[in-house]
């Protein structure tokens, strides 16, 4: 194995979301919540965070999402990836990107749309 794929298997990367995306977990709880439970959606909500928290290590495992080429038309420079979230019957799209380390900041990586799957892909990027 190459010096520099042990040493992106070694990183730890830090995961944050991006407004938008904050956004977008905030409706689907409340819709949730409303829809079939407070716990449901409190629980759905926790199941979403730990599963973007798993990008923390190996975020490289994870596909070039469908909609890249749209991202990459605003915002040149890392592809935009994709983490699957099941939860029950339904599954989400975890649309991120991964960003090395510089001299001023840490590895990280920026979630930043949550959609579902059922949805069509995205053939525009959304303002941010």
């Amino acid at each position: 194995m190459s010096d520099a794929k042990d040493a992106d298997q070694a990183a730890v990367y830090a995961v944050r979301a991006s407004e938008p995306a904050a956004a977008q977990v905030e409706a689907i709880v409340e819709r949730l919540a409303e829809a079939v439970s407070p716990e449901a959606a409190e629980d759905w909500q926790g199941g979403i965070r730990e599963a973007w928290a798993s990008l923390a290590t190996l975020p490289g495992r994870c596909l070039t999402a469908t909609e890249n080429r749209y991202y990459q038309a605003k915002h040149p420079g890392p592809p935009l990836q994709v983490l699957l979230y099941r939860k029950g019957k339904s599954t989400w799209r975890i649309l991120f990107t991964t960003h090395p380390a510089t001299s001023q900041d840490p590895a990280s990586v920026i979630v930043r749309l949550i959609r579902s799957a059922a949805q069509k892909p995205l053939t525009k990027w959304p303002a941010e």
